[in-house]
Order: structure tokens, then sequence, then C-alpha cells
């Protein structure tokens, strides 16, 4: 690298001293009293002021990086020599790697197979049991919803006066007037609940299905099955009269139960046809989970591959090359050294000196090799933190 380089930078600022220009009015006054003029118009004009920084410096590569491998190995080929340019990406030097090949070769023999039987799984499942499981579970959702109905219009309506606009239930008994409103409300709830699930399910089918169905039908199950509860105990209280018979009570304390009987196992029916469905396709989520796994150990080895090279990471000349084809070398051990074409100048500049030095400064730069042919440069980069340079404050400053 050129050494001895002389750069006097030029920093421009705006200045208005008083002092100064006092003194030169103070000059012009006496100058022209002297010559016998008494007279005279003069301009003081605001300008630049020009401060020049004059240090010594040296010309170094934008870009340079030492390198190494990260584990140890033996040389199987030299592509640079010292001096010869290595485009960015460029292999510079690589490491025996037969062994991981074979490793590669094996793991993606592995993927393929995995690959495969996946595929196989779930032609067959298309075909057969998921399918067929799936059906199973959409005609228990519909079933489910259509047992609610019944329960509620059938079972329970006939205690209430208009059930579906305005419900009243029909008789008195135990704690009748704390009650029911609490059983007016909840007839209206679930008149709401059946509405908005008979638009989930109408036209279901495997092809619009999804979990959100099934989750919601559950949900809807827990509605009715609540109510139904709230008014097992109300007909549970019901007294006879000369307008309901003893019979007539038993008769409607059987349609509850057989109505809260039959949610009850639809429930466990709809929950037993999510497990039999999700069973079906665990076999295909095991064998995709087997894919994902051939699949790491493919890029698992090609990174262990990729480290056995050494590439260019910028475009530069190749200033050490330590690598010799069937030499072992270790992890971390400098093989390689590499500086970019491009160059740029490095200087340091007292601290007393930085405060009028700013990015964009022009210089003029000279190298002994050069004489006095003057070349131009400009400030590119000025290091925030001040260091020590021949026992001085000063900071690092670039130009290119």
């Amino acid at each position: 690298m050129l050494q001895n380089i002389i750069l006097k930078i030029k920093s421009h600022k705006k200045t208005s001293i008083s002092i100064v220009l006092l003194i030169i009015i103070g000059v012009l006054f006496f100058a022209l009293k002297g010559n016998g003029s008494g007279d005279g118009t003069y301009e003081v004009k605001k300008q630049d002021f020009k401060k020049t920084v004059s240090v010594a410096g040296k010309v170094v590569a934008s870009e340079e990086v030492d390198l190494a491998f990260e584990k140890s190995g033996t040389v199987a080929s030299v592509r640079k020599d010292v001096g010869e340019k290595a485009f960015q990406g460029e292999v510079i030097v690589a490491l025996n790697s037969l062994k991981l090949q074979a490793e590669r070769e094996s793991a993606v023999a592995e993927l393929e197979a995995v690959r495969a039987e996946l595929k196989s799984l779930q032609n067959e499942k298309e075909n057969s049991e998921v399918v067929s499981k799936k059906r199973e579970l959409i005609n228990t959702v519909i079933e489910s919803f259509t047992k609610a109905d019944d329960a509620i219009r059938k079972n329970v309506d006939q205690f209430y006066d208009r059930p579906r606009t305005a419900p009243e239930i029909k008789y008195t008994f135990d704690d009748y007037f704390d009650t029911k409103k609490d059983l007016n409300d909840g007839r209206k709830n679930v008149e709401k609940v059946l509405t908005v699930w008979e638009k989930e399910v109408t036209g279901l089918n495997p092809e619009n299905y999804t979990d959100k169905v099934l989750d919601s039908s559950l949900s809807h199950l827990s509605e009715v099955s609540l109510f139904l509860r709230k008014v097992s105990l109300a007909v549970n209280s019901f007294e006879s009269s000369s307008s309901l018979s003893q019979a007539t009570i038993d008769g409607y304390k059987s349609d509850i139960s057989s109505a809260r009987t039959s949610i009850s196992e639809m429930t466990s029916s709809l929950i037993d046809a999510r497990e039999e469905y999700r069973s079906s396709i665990s076999s295909v989520s095991v064998q995709e989970a087997k894919v994902r796994s051939a699949e790491a150990e493919v890029k698992r080895i090609d990174a262990e591959i990729s480290d056995t090279v050494i590439r260019a990471p910028f475009s530069g000349v190749v200033t050490l090359q330590d690598g010799k084809v069937g030499k072992s070398v270790s992890a971390n051990e400098k093989v390689v050294g590499l500086i970019s074409e491009t160059y740029e100048i490095e200087t340091f500049v007292p601290e007393v000196l930085i405060p009028g030095i700013a990015i964009g400064n022009s210089a003029n730069v000279t190298f002994d090799a050069y004489g006095d042919d003057v070349f131009e440069a400009t400030v590119s980069h000025i290091d925030p933190k001040k260091k020590k340079k021949d026992g001085v404050s000063s900071y690092k400053v670039k130009l290119v």
C-alpha cells in the first residue's frame, strides 16, 4: 500500500467576526488618510472562511478479510491463488467432503421414500377411511341438530303458549314467580340457537366442512342441555289440578327425561365421531412429520457441506492462500486472505482540528510515488469515537 500521503482537507465555514471586520476597516481608514484622501465608500462582505488541515495518511483496501473453515479437514482443491481475482460467491478453496456427500445421498433417498409413503397414504385415505369417517362426523353433526330441534319443538313446547314468538309457560309450579321469567327468556334464547344452528348444518358436506362447525354444534348442544335442565326442574314441580291430571304430569316428566337423555347421547356421539375422524387422519399426520424430519436432515447435511468450502464474501484479490491439496487444516485456522479492488484513504485528525471537518469536505492528496501531482478526494466517514494516535487524542477519518 502507498504510504506517506499528505492530505490538505479544506473545510468551509460561514463567519462574521466583528473584531476582524473592525481591524480591516481601521487599516483601510488610516491607509487612505495617509494618502491624503479622507472620503470614500467601502463595502464589507460576508464570505466563506476557509480552513485547511494538513495530515498524513495511508491507502487501504475498502474491504479486507481473513477466512477460515469452521471445522477441521483435508484440503481437496484450491481454486484461486495469491494475486488472482475472486468474484463474490466464488469458491477459493475446498475441503474433502466425500463422506458428507454420501450421507446426503442417503438422506435424500430416505426423504424420497417417506414422501412416497405419504402420497400413498393420502391417496388411500382420500378414497376410504378418512372420507368415510368424515361423512360419519358430518351426519352426526346434522343429527345432533335434528335431535335438539325435536327435544325443544316436541317435548318442551307443549308447556308453552306461543313458544317461537312470545313464549309463556302455561302451568304454575313451585317457585313459579321466581323462575317464570328465566324459563320464558330461556325459550327465546334456544329459539335463536336453533335458527343459527340450522343455517350452519344446511348443505353441510365434506367439501365445506370445517372444525368450526363441529365446535359450534357442541356449544349449541350445551346450551340446549342447560335449558332442558331448568325445564325439568319446573316440570317436576307441576301440581295436579282439575285442568292438569297426574297422568299428564307423569307424561311430561317422561318427555323431558327422554329429551335430556337424547341430548346427552348426541353430545357423546358427536365427541366419539370427532375422535374417530381424527384418528383416521393421524397416520397421515405422523407420515407428514416424518417427511419434515427427513427434509430437515437433508438441510443439515447441506449446511455441513457448505462449511467445507471458503467462498469470496465480496469480489476482490487473494492476498493469502495457505490451502494446499492434501494439507490438514484446523478449525478457525486462517487459510485465505482477501482484499477488495477498491481503495480508500485512512488518516487520523487531532481532536483540536476535527470540529472544522465534515463529511463531504474536499481534500488535495499527494503521494510520494507521484511526486508533486495532486489528486482530489472527499471525506466519506468520520469515526464518532476518538482514540489515542501517537499519544494524541484523534478521530479516524476516511476519504475516497
